[in-house]
């Protein structure tokens, strides 16, 4: 189970699939005993797997992975009642097939008794309950029950003994043939994987519709390709579809040219972005297709201020591709040499303007130039080679806090109250972030895509009901 949890965190859907297929019983046995109808609990059994793989991140040990499980089923039911109370669901009642419906006295006595089995059921205290419903729905032992429900398997014992002289033993057989023919058959699986991959989708939608808008209404100035590229690939990562990244970046490639753009500069970024996006998407040959294009544009800017920028962003694309090959010689040169190319930048921004710290130390437009694309190339490293490809979000959230000191960004605002909070715990700092990204930020469009990175990104998963947050990211 270990493993399976690990892989389910790290996104893979199949493993998470067969957790729900090991859980299914005992998440639908809670379910009923907690709600008292099997139509649902069958429901609810559903919402809670899907639940838990969107909270998946905030499980710290895969070992207590079925305590914690119970908990969101439990959450989840308590939420449907609390509900049912307020009149916010109608109230179920669970049908009789048709082929079931009593026609000879045999038959009625059946049904009978199967309704005096849940009326049994149903007459034990819920702790009772709870552990005589999942002891009996698919033969799991005193063990699996106590680590399910996180209490000791002398309690889980004490319970059944008690629910035992409860029920006459007739009975007892019989409720466990009633919750055995009642439990969710293996579709229950198919349902859950269905309903995260039709979320994921239109999460994926709703954020590139929003950035899309900013690009189109002229503000692409004022999206960091970087920035955003790490939203893409966090939804990428969470159900893998690989086409949607392609396809997102071959229609980069072929966006049309704003009037006021400077067709050189809106090409090389375009070519940046869609090489990002072709590494997410399995796709690194297509991005290397794309480096002596990026290389001959380049050439064009020597001297200027963002020529090392893009010859950053040059190696950035060509060390994630390595890594995406898994070939470890090329990654660890292609880190070398963004590593000297980002200490030369700042070497020659240095020897240029030694008496300045940052773009906000000067009204100069040509040294604010160079100190805005410094900021832009610590920006890249850190969130490329060191955070999604070395996994080292300490030094990335370092490196992002230099590119904060060099000029004013959104984007980066936004990432760093992202890091802070994944890193450090930090809920102070990442609201203050946040603050100064959407203070920032100019563009109606612009905002709207921030909003969507909040409501998509993983590290803001414990501040997403934050009042404080959404006053923020919603004002």
């Amino acid at each position: 189970m270990h493993e399976l949890v690990e892989k389910a965190q790290r996104g893979d859907l199949e493993a998470f699939g067969r957790l729900v297929e090991r859980f299914q019983d005992a998440v639908f046995g809670a379910a009923y005993a907690l709600v008292g109808n099997f139509h649902d609990a069958q429901d609810l059994a559903q919402e809670s797997f899907i639940r838990a793989w969107s909270r998946l991140d905030k499980l710290r040990d895969p070992d207590r992975f079925p305590g914690w499980l119970y908990r969101i089923t439990r959450n989840c039911c308590l939420d449907f009642l609390r509900r049912r109370e307020t009149g916010a669901v109608p109230l179920s009642q669970d049908n009789v097939p048709a082929s079931d419906v009593p026609t000879a006295p045999e038959t009625l006595e059946k049904a009978e008794m199967r309704e005096a089995v849940l009326d049994a059921i149903r007459s034990l205290s819920e702790p009772n309950r709870l552990a005589t419903t999942l002891f009996y729905i698919d033969g799991y032992t005193v063990e699996e029950v106590a680590q399910f429900l996180e209490v000791p398997p002398g309690t889980v014992k004490r319970r059944l003994h008690d629910s035992r002289q409860r029920l006459k033993e007739r009975m007892v057989v019989m409720v466990g043939e009633e919750l055995n023919a009642r439990k969710p058959g293996p579709e229950l699986e198919g349902k859950v994987r269905e309903a995260i991959a039709l979320q994921q989708e239109e999460r994926f939608a709703e954020a590139v519709s929003a950035h899309l808008s900013a690009v189109k209404a002229g503000e692409r100035q004022q999206v960091e390709a970087q920035a955003l590229y790490d939203s893409f690939v966090e939804l990428f990562d969470s159900y893998k579809s690989a086409q949607k990244l392609h396809d997102f970046a071959e229609g980069m490639l072929n966006l049309p040219l704003a009037p006021s753009d400077d067709e050189s500069l809106w090409t090389r970024e375009k070519l940046a972005y869609a090489g990002h996006m072709f590494v997410a998407a399995r796709e690194p040959e297509r991005a290397v297709e794309l480096i002596p294009r990026m290389t001959d544009l380049g050439e064009e800017l020597k001297g200027q201020p963002q020529y090392r920028w893009h010859l950053i962003e040059t190696l950035c694309i060509q060390l994630e591709a390595a890594a995406t090959q898994g070939d470890k010689g090329q990654v660890a040169k292609h880190r070398g040499d963004v590593l000297d190319a980002l200490n030369a930048y700042e070497e020659e921004v240095r020897a240029r303007h030694p008496d300045l710290s940052s773009a906000r130390d000067t009204d100069d437009p040509e040294a604010q130039e160079w100190f805005r694309w410094l900021g832009h190339a610590y920006h890249s490293v850190a969130w490329g080679p060191f955070n999604r490809y070395r996994g080292d979000k300490a030094a990335a959230l370092s490196l992002m806090r230099r590119a904060s000191e060099l000029r004013d960004a959104d984007a980066t605002e936004l990432i760093l109250a992202q890091l802070t909070l994944s890193v450090e715990n930090d809920r102070e700092k990442s609201l203050e972030h946040l603050h100064r990204a959407f203070g920032i930020c100019a563009s109606d469009a612009q905002r709207e895509f921030f909003r969507t990175v909040f409501r998509t990104a993983k590290d803001f998963e414990p501040v997403r009901e934050d009042p404080e947050f959404l006053a923020v990211v919603e004002g």
